[in-house]
């Protein structure tokens, strides 16, 4: 404890001065028991004074040491950065002087030489801290789901750029790690939910990977409120760190006449890698949605969407039978109302322009709930976007429940791209 003492005052580049009276009821000078106050102060370059409860002499001579001193710098010439002590030596060509000076100073301390407990404390000092390091670029987005009227899952993406991961090559992969630490705070001061993980990742070349991201995804549980989320990465190999700080609302969705969740937007689906935890709502049929955070795709990509619906009004009335005689329904007439103690929810997707439509998807009519644990009808959407030209769209999510009346017409920007260009085939080297 004593030499973290000391470390924590040469880092800020401070001496100690202590002062130590008599000790106990009798007076009397006990040198054991100041041993720690002397070290203190000689490891700092101070002094301490003892066997003395008249403090007007002692300040009167820390005034006099300190009203002439001299202020020398120099380079060191050993670059490691391992946190070791090093000593000072300090010499006049007068013998008739006395000198005082720290006897050294703690070397910084990169990150090849902290010990596994000091990288946990860095991580946890960096989530604490309210100016955020952004050495390694990351962004994050999330969705609410309901569980029940007073849980829901909020589902969390982080995205790294695979540029700023650095790997090493390890029997024929290249390997890289990640540390991960997160937290949830609730009314802006109350922690509710904590993260942290560790990612190792192995690949067979990172050129694909550093021209894509790096994903990762979670999720938590969480009552209808506001929430502050940050979290904090660190790639392994230099020590770099990025952090990212947003705040979420999950509402409250008894108050809304339309029950409806968060729409997440997606270019690809993967196997469920069946993690621990609350049931993630984008698992189905073992097929895990990778929500898209930066909504920008590739023309020769499909285009996932996935929303639920609560609570759906169930209709009242059967459907009106046509009457004798009368003639048959036409092709292109408005369906029917839907049959007694069943749900008709309608749905389409728009694309738009400058305010002009320039693609609406068919509508789909949902008339029954899919997720009767969470009394949730489930939209899972598949749309290719090779029609589409590239360029900016607003893309708007039409939801109607027809037997209550109620509607939504959430809308996103989206990015849509030229595809990447096929790599180059590697052409045979030839030698004469």
């Amino acid at each position: 404890m004593l030499a973290l003492l000391v470390e924590l005052v040469l880092d800020f580049d401070a001496g100690i001065v202590g002062f130590g009276g008599a000790d106990g009821f009798d007076g009397q000078f006990d040198p054991i028991l100041h041993i720690p106050l002397a070290t203190l102060s000689s490891d700092t370059g101070g002094k301490a004074f003892f066997d003395s409860n008249d403090f007007s002499a002692v300040f009167s001579q820390v005034q006099k040491d300190s009203s002439i001193y001299y202020v020398l710098g120099f380079t060191s010439n050993n670059p490691l950065k391992d946190g070791r002590f090093r000593r000072l030596k300090v010499q006049v060509n007068r013998p008739d002087l006395k000198l005082d000076f720290r006897a050294g100073y703690y070397a910084g301390r990169d990150f090849e030489h902290l010990n596994r407990a000091d990288r946990e404390q860095q991580l946890e000092d960096e989530l604490a801290t309210q100016l955020s390091r952004v050495d390694v670029p990351l962004f994050a987005g999330s969705a609410f789901f309901r569980q029940d009227d007073s849980h829901y899952y909020l589902s969390v993406s982080l995205v790294i750029p695979g540029s700023q991961i650095p790997f090493v090559t390890e029997k024929d992969k290249d390997n890289a790690t990640i540390d991960i630490i997160g937290e949830v705070v609730a009314s802006g001061k109350l922690p509710v939910r904590r993260l942290r993980d560790t990612v190792k990742l192995a690949v067979d070349s990172t050129r694909q990977v550093r021209r894509k991201n790096v994903q990762y995804n979670t999720g938590f549980v969480l009552s209808p409120g506001s929430y502050h989320l940050k979290f904090v990465v660190r790639e392994n190999q230099t020590g770099r760190i990025g952090s990212f700080e947003t705040d979420v609302q999950i509402p409250d969705l008894r108050k809304t006449p339309l029950k409806m969740s968060s729409v997440v937007l997606s270019s690809q689906r993967t196997p469920a890698a069946g993690k621990k935890g609350a049931p993630n709502p984008l698992v189905r049929d073992q097929m895990e949605l990778v929500p898209n955070i930066t909504h920008v795709f590739a023309s020769d990509q499909h285009l996932y969407l996935q929303y639920e619906v609560y609570d759906a009004a169930k209709g009242k009335n059967p459907a009106p039978a046509p009457a004798n005689g009368a003639p048959p329904a036409a092709k292109d007439a408005a369906p029917a109302k839907a049959p007694r103690d069943s749900v008709r929810v309608l749905t389409s997707i728009e694309f738009l322009q400058s305010g002009a439509k320039i693609y609406e998807s068919k509508p789909i009519i949902a008339s029954e709930v899919t997720a009767p644990e969470r009394k949730a009808i489930v939209f899972q959407m598949d749309l290719p976007l090779q029609s589409l030209k590239p360029g900016l769209y607003v893309c708007q999510v039409n939801v109607i429940d027809d037997v209550a009346g109620s509607f939504s017409f959430p809308r996103f920007p989206i990015l849509i791209r030229e595809p990447a260009p096929a790599p180059a085939p590697a052409t045979a080297a030839s030698s004469r």
